[in-house]
């Protein structure tokens, strides 16, 4: 049911929480190549569940080895992006530009996993894509591992363990910026998550033809790419911020009035490309105001606290959502956007202009 599907992700997130920190500390302090090589570790268990699930159980397995990979997954790709440009060009002014490069390949592998792998379950049934999947992580593996990783988070004197953390928390809090960006990215990353996860469920209320659900989806995932091409031309500086807000404010009230099928696919699709958009521009931005040796760490506080933010989000949408009422549901996520639009207005002075 919708009200299962939404504790089955609230657990989910309660594991990337419990997680993504200490996964983040563990790439400054260590080695982000090493945490990124565990994550692939944990979505091949992850992929094991599924291939092999016979009972409901085993999708819940699934979802907590997905968890553990999510977690250390986040974070560390723009940490490694923005140490890679401060090496190799001295500062990261273009790390919008080449982050959503990264996104951009990111975007195609999921675009395309998504057209094959729903031709494969539908034609040798729903285990076939998880099976069809792991060559792919081990793959990923061997490339991990010949990474060249910037070295300079690792420029400074090592402190202790206690010191390290006790520094993370503190750099986030660090400035008015910061905690301005803080509060955005809790709010939009609540945001995101419910839309990701609950897409579905307009398409099934509104009686949208099955054919097309992975058609959308496959229009969800290429707004990766599209948001990335856009990231450089959109030149609205100070308030681009704040203005992937105010159209993330129209598209949700799109959701909230409309019955057409289609409208509410084309308003979801581009709902997310504002989200990612949104996304893209708070990780630049952060970026520049932490320093290289808790970048990693500082980025999964970021993350983690939008999921501990879903997890009532999740549960309440699912709540609000049971009997085909995911249309009023949406006045949750509204009333989260209402507030990221107020804060987004009174720092607007700040967006876009601390990229150094």
């Amino acid at each position: 049911s919708t009200a299962q599907v939404g504790i089955i992700l609230a657990i989910m997130s309660a594991v990337t929480i419990i997680t993504e920190i200490p996964s983040g500390i563990l790439a400054d302090r260590w080695s982000r190549k090493g945490v990124l090589f565990i994550s692939l570790v944990a979505v091949f268990f992850s992929t094991a569940f599924g291939a092999f699930a016979t009972a409901p159980w085993h999708y819940l397995g699934l979802s907590i080895f997905w968890g553990i990979y999510y977690a250390m997954y986040s974070g560390t790709y723009e940490a490694i992006v923005y140490d890679t440009l401060v090496e190799e060009e001295g500062d990261g002014k273009h790390f919008e530009r080449m982050y959503g490069l990264v996104g951009r390949y990111e975007a195609v592998g999921l675009v395309i996993s998504s057209v094959i792998g729903g031709v494969l379950s539908s034609a040798f049934g729903i285990h076939v894509p998880f099976f069809a999947t792991i060559p792919f992580i081990v793959s990923a593996m061997v490339f991990v591992l010949l990474l060249q990783e910037p070295k300079v988070h690792k420029m400074h004197d090592p402190t202790n363990f206690v010191s390290h953390v006790v520094d993370t928390f503190r750099a986030v809090v660090s400035s008015r910026q910061l905690i301005s960006y803080f509060i955005i990215s809790m709010l939009l990353g609540a945001v995101l998550r419910t839309f990701w996860e609950y897409g579905q469920y307009w398409y099934i209320q509104l009686s949208l033809p099955l054919g097309l659900f992975g058609v959308i989806n496959a229009g969800v995932l290429l707004m990766m790419w599209v948001r990335s091409w856009a990231a450089d031309r959109i030149k609205l500086e100070r308030n681009k911020l704040l203005t992937a807000c105010l159209f993330l404010g129209v598209l949700t009230s799109m959701l909230l009035t409309t019955r057409n099928p289609y409208i509410a696919a084309v308003a979801l699709i581009s709902l997310m490309f504002w989200l990612l958009l949104a996304e893209l521009v708070l990780s630049g931005l952060r970026q520049a105001l932490l320093p290289s040796r808790l970048r990693a760490g500082a980025a999964s506080v970021f993350s983690t606290v939008g999921h501990a933010v879903f997890i009532p989000v999740g549960i309440v949408f699912g709540y609000l959502a049971k009997d085909g009422r995911v249309t009023s549901a949406v006045l949750l996520p509204m009333c989260i956007l209402g507030v990221a639009v107020a804060v987004s207005t009174t720092t607007r002075r700040f967006l876009g202009s601390d990229v150094k």
